[in-house]
């Protein structure tokens, strides 16, 4: 295993100018309390950043629990200033630096009785998602989410593992069947007009046959009952699937007696490798409105972060003017801590205007 240290009289400065980064998140709105996960993609100016140098990532008060992981190729050190902000410094390395990703995770904290907005930044870029309020009209039971997702470890084949109550792992050399379960007002509130709508990402293969729903209960000490299986003909008037969209019409069903838990399976075919997030979000009205509220459960097939660094050569210093001695070959290396999607690293080599190019090969 390398190890990469940044000396401890190292004078470093801040890189944003020099670090591109862009950000998506796992969901736009999440209930209060519940986990949300930020994707910071990023280019590198090439040369430009030395051990030492540093971006700054600041997380509102509206974001709890707040954990960041990044590829130990490019960074030494996460460094938390206090009051949601951190230092990511970087090592030797990242002076060969072109691209990479590295994720944050944080859990809505919000204890007003109105949504907030939560803007996380990245150097020079932010994301913004919305925290819903602490009271949504309350419930029987002791869960406080209107809907929850995650995928089901006892129903699920070989090859899976739930490693949190949000992430599982799967294993990229098989295909993997994961059997997702949903739950439809656990908290066993009253929801009028309550759909689900669940779109699955391109890289899951969807079993049509697989669909089950389940009744269930919860006492207020937070003991749950399973009830009854839904029949086929009651399944298929609540569930359908258009394309890569499951939609779940539950109607006025959900008036606080019970709620219901939706299962079905999906594949993730042999070789893939993205990080998948897959979003169940329930629209609704209850006591207090319309109201909209998402929960995600994220497949990954290793770390949250990824890095490529590369490295160019030339192999000869000076060029003499016979003929024979007019052909320079310039050599890039390239290397990755962790798997890419096709189309996401590309290298740009801009070659002097006093050579002409002739041709290129790669290694296998």
């Amino acid at each position: 295993m390398l190890a990469y240290a940044v000396p401890s009289d190292a004078e470093g400065s801040d890189a944003s100018a020099f670090f591109h980064p862009t950000i998506t998140s796992s969901d736009e709105s999440i209930a209060n309390g519940q986990y949300v996960s930020f994707q910071v993609k990023y280019t590198l100016d090439h040369g430009k950043i030395k051990a030492g140098d540093y971006v700054l990532v600041t997380v509102p008060d509206s974001l709890k629990d707040v954990s960041l992981a990044v590829s130990p190729q490019v960074f030494a050190d996460k460094v938390d200033l206090g009051g949601g902000r951190y230092k990511l410094v970087f090592n030797e390395n990242a002076a060969n630096g072109i691209s990479g990703s590295f994720s944050i995770s944080a859990f809505g904290n919000n204890s007003s009785d109105q949504s907030k907005d939560a803007t996380i930044s990245v150097g020079s870029a932010s994301k913004t998602v919305t925290v819903g309020p602490a009271n949504n009209g309350g419930g029987v039971g002791l869960e406080t989410r209107g809907v929850v997702k995650w995928g089901y470890k006892e129903k699920s084949g070989e090859g899976f593992t739930q490693d949190t109550a949000v992430t599982g792992i799967y294993n990229q050399d098989e295909d993997v069947k994961v059997t997702f379960a949903v739950e439809a007002d656990p908290r066993q509130s009253q929801m009028w007009a309550a759909v689900i709508t669940d779109v699955l990402p391109p890289e899951l293969v969807l079993d049509p046959d697989s669909f089950e729903i389940w009744t269930e209960t919860v006492d207020s000490s937070g003991t749950r009952h399973t009830g009854e299986q839904l029949s086929a003909a009651e399944v298929a008037g609540i569930i359908s699937v258009s394309g890569g969209t499951i939609t779940m019409d539950f109607g006025d069903r959900l008036d606080g007696s019970k709620f219901y838990r939706v299962y079905y399976s999906v594949t993730v075919p042999r070789g893939t490798k993205a990080r998948i997030a897959n979003s169940a979000k329930i629209d609704y009205t209850g006591q207090n409105g319309p109201s909209t509220e998402t929960s995600t459960f994220t497949l990954k097939p290793q770390s949250g972060y990824s890095s490529s660094i590369g490295y160019k050569s030339v192999d000869k210093a000076e060029v003499g003017a016979d003929p024979a001695d007019q052909v320079v070959t310039y050599t890039i290396t390239f290397e990755n801590d962790q798997g890419f999607a096709v189309g996401d690293i590309n290298l740009d080599d801009r070659l002097d205007s006093r050579v002409r190019y002739l041709d290129s090969y790669g290694s296998d």
